[in-house]
């Protein structure tokens, strides 16, 4: 659960709504092993609304213990907006002290960060400051490699940090009310009830929902949600349910794919949700190569010869040629890479590099 304490008015449970989210955790518990709520906290908000806003706060410290906690961002700043490893772990640390000052219990080893901003892309600054401070080994993101479709969400580890794909129920910061919900009720229970969201369900073995705060509040559709959810799930599948923390989840997902601890490293400038999010200025976007070829030298030097016989491919532009063995790693980001093949070769042509804004094909391998 998202933006705890609240990044907008709508966002703050009341007092109601929190007696309601420890009805909801003891009710799903019965049919999920286990199960707790996660609460993404943003520590600078708490107390900051209406007198209505600041008891439902309050109230949520006193019911701390029923649930895990994670630091979602002291401002809800994202990682791009820090310029310093410093200035981050500032950030981090005033999280920190909030939660030992209230004496909450922390999901350890996890948390998320703002908008998901810095964990695909990623910003090598937040991993880094994160292990320091929090020492994170598993978060979670909607956005890799694309947020569209829900279906091809993937995990991949950056680092030593496991990252699990993150699942959406069309519940955002937007949907605070019935009114909101495109299609209404009925819509939420055809979703619930054998459609989207039970689909999702379905189709993975480990399942990280995204919610936010005001989800639980106001007309309270996540209650709905996965009550509804959970009761069709019980009684039309075999499915047994069962909450793990967050390292067990990490450790079952990537054992059922395997696939998945090598990132697919594609260009942030081909997604305008990766775009905005990125840790670098879309003029960035130029120092792509809009065609690379990678093999060995020999095979590499003939392809060369007849790429530069055809007029087509490099209209406009030269060619540049280099042999550059074992520039790549497991871990290796794009702007890694680059500056892996500029250094095998101080004298790349720099015309071998696109103006064009998108590159459009992805490098894999």
């Amino acid at each position: 659960v998202d933006d705890v304490f609240g990044t907008m008015a709508t966002q703050h449970m009341h007092r109601g709504d929190v007696k309601a989210l420890v009805d909801l955790q003891y009710a799903l518990s019965k049919r999920i092993r286990n199960f707790r709520f996660q609460l993404g906290f943003v520590a600078s908000k708490f107390r900051s609304g209406s007198k209505e806003d600041a008891a439902g706060d309050a109230a949520l410290l006193a019911a701390a213990k029923h649930f895990l906690w994670f630091d979602h961002g002291f401002e809800h700043y994202e990682s791009r907006e820090f310029d310093s490893d410093a200035k981050l772990e500032q950030e981090m640390r005033a999280s920190q002290t909030f939660a030992k000052v209230h004496h909450l219990p922390i999901a350890h080893g996890y948390a998320i960060a703002p908008r998901h901003s810095g964990i695909y892309p990623v910003n090598s600054q937040l991993f880094r400051v994160w292990r320091k401070v929090w020492n994170v080994s598993v978060t979670g993101t909607d956005e890799y490699p694309h947020l569209m479709p829900a279906s091809k969400r993937r995990g991949f580890v950056y680092h030593g940090t496991k990252v699990l794909p993150r699942q959406t129920c069309s519940l955002f910061t937007t949907t605070s009310y019935w009114d909101d919900f495109l299609g209404g009720k009925a819509a939420m229970a055809a979703s619930a009830e054998g459609g989207d969201l039970f689909l999702t369900l379905l189709r993975s073995p480990v399942s990280l929902f995204m919610t936010h705060a005001n989800n639980y509040a106001n007309d309270r559709l996540a209650h709905v949600a996965f009550t509804r959810l959970v009761e069709f799930t019980h009684k039309w599948t075999n499915l047994q349910l069962e909450w793990a923390p967050n390292g067990v989840l990490a450790e079952r997902h990537f054992a059922a794919f395997p696939e998945d601890v090598e990132p697919l490293w594609e260009s942030p400038c081909a997604d305008i949700r990766h775009l905005t999010t990125w840790d670098r200025h879309p003029s960035d976007c130029q120092l792509f190569p809009s065609f690379l070829l990678l093999g060995s030298a020999t095979s590499m030097s003939a392809v060369h010869a007849l790429v530069a016989m055809m007029q087509a491919p490099l209209s406009g532009r030269q060619a540049a040629f280099a042999g550059c063995p074992h520039f790549a790693s497991d871990s290796a980001s794009p702007l890694e890479v680059v500056s892996r093949l500029e250094e095998c070769n101080n004298a790349w042509d720099s015309t071998f590099f696109s103006s064009d804004q998108h590159y459009g094909q992805s490098v894999e391998g």
